[in-house]
């Protein structure tokens, strides 16, 4: 399904949106842009049950929910899309759309511009007070604890979790067979990351002097939906309870990952 199409089927029903969580406020935010939010009829999780409303909305639980004809909108991760899609076939929600691969375009347009850029080019215009990218070199070392704790700052643990197994088997694809240039990042014309970070940390370990990159307009949705739980700066991990010990660990990655000479180092710890 393409945006135009999802975008003709949500306005021509009423949905629900599976998801209370990070995805789900940016499927929120895409149906803003498109004047499309006021289709959704309530938000449904699997557990929980504590929050009450969401965006003005109720927040139902799966088991309270009587199955319908409504389009679910499924705004997870896609590291839980084959649990997420199980626990709806068994509730009896079969009209379930998965959002994820939509979301970027819906929020942020069309790329202007498909290209090869240069990886030391995109690591030296990241800010170094920001350390989402040494969490998932975390993650490519196998220090697994360190990694779902830093990532379950804007996910649940086990989402986080879920997301490592997946980095692992992404790890082995590339390292064994190469980056597959049919999975471009996405970045903003002033090269700010919006999709892409375990790729871009998975091609600066394999050596890679340029990885493949879709380029939209910078936007402002991007300063609105991303902060501190995505940034991860030092004040934010100290907060969530990370270590002195940690917070160093993750400190010397961003070290390693900003100089391209020392990529090579992550490249032989990441196969081990």
């Amino acid at each position: 399904m393409n945006t135009e199409d999802f975008l003709t089927m949500v306005r021509n029903s009423r949905v629900i949106i599976f998801g209370a969580g990070y995805v789900a406020d940016l499927l929120w935010e895409a149906l803003q842009i498109h004047q499309a939010a006021d289709c959704v009829t309530c938000f449904m999780v699997s557990r929980g049950g504590e929050q009450q409303a969401k965006h003005g909305l109720p927040v139902w639980l799966l088991q309270d929910v009587e199955p319908s004809d409504s389009a679910v909108l499924v705004a997870v991760h896609e590291a839980g899309r084959r649990e997420v899609q199980a626990l709806l076939d068994k509730a009896g929600f079969h009209h379930q759309v998965f959002v994820y691969p939509l979301l970027h375009e819906l929020i942020y347009g069309q790329p202007v511009t498909e290209k090869k850029i240069m990886l030391k080019d995109l690591l030296a215009m990241q800010n170094p007070e920001h350390y989402w990218l040494a969490a998932r070199l975390c993650g490519v070392l196998k220090q697994k604890d360190l990694y779902c704790r830093a990532m379950a700052l804007h996910s649940s643990l086990p989402t986080a979790e879920k997301r490592y197994e997946e980095l692992q088997k992404l790890k082995s694809s590339i390292f064994e067979n190469g980056y597959d240039r049919n999975y471009p990042i996405l970045i903003d014309t002033d090269f700010r990351i919006i999709d892409g970070l375990h790729r871009t940390v998975l091609a600066a370990c394999c050596g890679m002097t340029e990885i493949p990159a879709r380029i939209v307009n910078r936007s402002p949705a991007y300063d609105r939906l991303l902060d501190d739980r995505n940034f991860l700066p030092v004040s934010r991990l100290r907060e969530f309870g990370l270590s002195s010990a940690d917070v160093l660990m993750l400190q010397d990655l961003q070290v390693l990952l900003r100089d391209p000479d020392k990529h090579s180092a992550a490249k032989t710890a990441g196969q081990g």
